[in-house]
Formats: C-alpha cells, structure tokens, sequence
C-alpha cells in the first residue's frame, strides 16, 4: 500500500515547496477547485504525461482525490511506483477534507500545463519561453564615486526572453537594453552617461547580452554569455537565481529571475574618467550589476 500523508503534512509541505502535488481527479473536477498548484494526472495519461510533467522520479510527490473512499489517487500512485517513482504519497483524506477546512484551492482551465516542476526536489520553471516584462524588469548598475561612495542607476527599457528547455541546462538567454533609459536620479549625470564620454548612445543604442552556456543546479546556477555596450563584446558570466513563481489576476504565469556580476567598464571602452589630486580616479572602474526581471510565459 501507498504510504499516507495528513493534511497538516502536506500543507506543511506545500508551504515550504517540497512537494508536488497530483490531482488524481483530474479534468472538469480540477478545473473547478483544486490543492495549490495542483498538476492533474489521472490513472489512464500515467504512463504518457507522468516524464513531463513529473521530470524527477526521486521527488517527493503527493497524490490526492476526493475522499478516503475515492480509488483514483491510489490508483495514480500505484502506477507511479510501478514507473520508478521513489517518494510518492497519498493525501490521507482528500480535497473534501481540505476545503472543509478552509484551506486555499486553486481553478483552472483543463489541459492547462503546470507553470513550475521540480527538479532535484526543488521548484523550477517549466520548459517554455519566458517573455521579459519590460514594465517589471532592471539592469541596475553600482560604481564608486571618489572610490567611497557608492552610485547607483539602472536602465528602464529592458527587452528579451529566457528559454527554459527541458534540461535546463540547455536554457538560453537574450536580453537587449536601451542605453538611453539609463536613470540615475541626476538629470545632469544622466545627460553625461549618454554623451559620447561613455555610452554615447547615438551611436550604440543598445547593449545586449546572449547566452553560450548555461549551468544550473536547483534554483540557482551560473549563465555564461556574450555582453556586449559600447560595441564592445566580452564574455561575462551571471550568478543567476529563479526567485519565484506567481499567477497575475489576468490567468498568466510569471516568473521571477535575478542575475548579479561584476564587469570592468574600460574592458568595454568606456574609459572616461578623472584623476583627483590624491592620484586615484573620480569614477571607479569596477562596476556592479544586478538584474531582476519578470517574465511572463508564452502560449
């Protein structure tokens, strides 16, 4: 027999995102009301959706039906551990259980494909273009002024996608930034970065940054890419995080990525600078960045 979790358990679970959950029930019931982020697999798609939409057989998965009468998770549990699933569970008591209990359901249209899996036992996007929200998404950039004091600004106008593949390390990236929505709360500075004593945005408009590799581990990894600003094109790499996943009040799924590395400004031709009387530089040559973007699921 298949191993039983309570309700506390698998809430507890679900909070801390260590489960996934299996809604046995499946079409029209799972549209109406289903468990948080819920992926419905009924007995009969097992063998033929069970590797897409559960990549990690060693992952700890929660099956779950009406009520302790209903067959059905016990059923999809069964022919989980007959595929090599090593960690599943059924929901003790079902989602009758769960919403007598005034606990959080979701809905949702039938068919529709989970917005994140687990890999490794932790959540991560699924496989698809994430389209960047221009609206929701930074480039931030940090330097030194007089080498002490930090200054910070940030481009607006920030374009480009992360594509998910099924291995992520497979993924890609391209990202394309309008040099002139630079902002750094200094009108006058602002004009400066434009001119053609650093960014002069005249003449290269954009900066862009394309991925060659991708290594990830969990929710985190290393993405290695060609960066290129002010024409010029030097190979960086991002220590890149998955922060989260939300669904908007508009039915679309969002995801939440974060980027941060450090970059010489000279290697890329912005050399403009002063040297103060003490012998050291007016504007540090050593550059912070910090990325944060939202995106938004294609299809």
């Amino acid at each position: 027999m298949t191993a039983l979790i309570t309700r506390d358990e698998l809430r507890a679970a679900i909070d801390a995102g260590a489960v996934t959950v299996v809604d046995a029930l499946g079409g029209a019931y799972w549209e109406k009301q289903h468990l948080p982020g819920a992926v419905p697999l009924v007995e009969a798609d097992v063998v033929q959706r069970a590797a897409e939409l559960l990549p990690d057989r060693t992952a700890a998965i929660a099956v779950y039906c009406s009520n302790p009468a209903c067959g059905n998770s016990q059923a999809v549990a069964a022919a989980l551990h007959r595929l090599g699933y090593t960690d599943v569970r059924k929901y003790r008591e079902g989602i009758e259980d769960w919403v007598a209990a005034g606990l959080a359901t979701e809905t949702g249209p039938v068919g529709e494909r989970p917005a994140v899996r687990r890999l490794d036992g932790v959540a991560v996007p699924t496989a698809g273009t994430w389209r960047i929200d221009p609206g929701h998404a930074e480039v931030a950039f940090i330097g030194r002024h007089f080498m002490i004091t930090k200054v910070r600004g940030r481009f607006t106008g920030v374009d480009g996608a992360v594509v998910i593949a099924e291995d992520p390390n497979r993924s890609a990236v391209q990202v394309t930034i309008d040099m002139a929505s630079v902002e750094s709360g200094d009108t006058t500075r602002d004009d400066h970065l434009r001119s053609a004593d650093l960014f002069d945005v005249e003449k290269y408009p954009t900066a862009t940054f394309t991925s060659t590799e991708v290594r990830w581990r969990g929710s985190e990894g290393a993405v290695t890419g060609d960066l290129t600003i002010h024409g010029v094109t030097r190979s960086v790499t991002l220590a890149a995080a998955f922060s989260g996943h939300v669904r908007d009040p508009w039915g679309k799924d969002r995801a939440v990525f974060s980027a941060t590395t450090t970059v010489n400004r000279e290697d890329f031709g912005l050399t403009w600078n002063m040297v103060l009387d003490s012998g050291s530089l007016l504007v540090s040559r050593e550059i912070a960045l910090e990325i944060e973007v939202e995106t938004v699921l294609e299809g």
